[in-house]
């Protein structure tokens, strides 16, 4: 018995060069992006916890 031809068909995927140098492009501002969202959301948590300010405030804060 020979084995299968498992050679994918040209044209069919991209090649794997292409998607890498595409996601490495985003990485930095990804980074940053993710770095704001993180203090933003340990922010909001912070003022949630803080029962001396008014719920009004924190309400405008989120919406």
């Amino acid at each position: 018995m020979n084995a299968p031809n498992r050679q994918r068909p040209s044209g069919a995927m991209p090649e794997l060069g292409t998607i890498e140098t595409a996601s490495r492009s985003l990485r930095d501002p990804a980074e940053g992006l993710g770095e704001k969202a993180f203090y933003l959301a340990a922010l909001l948590i912070a003022i949630a916890l803080i029962r001396r300010v008014p719920y009004r405030l924190f309400a405008k804060t989120t919406h």
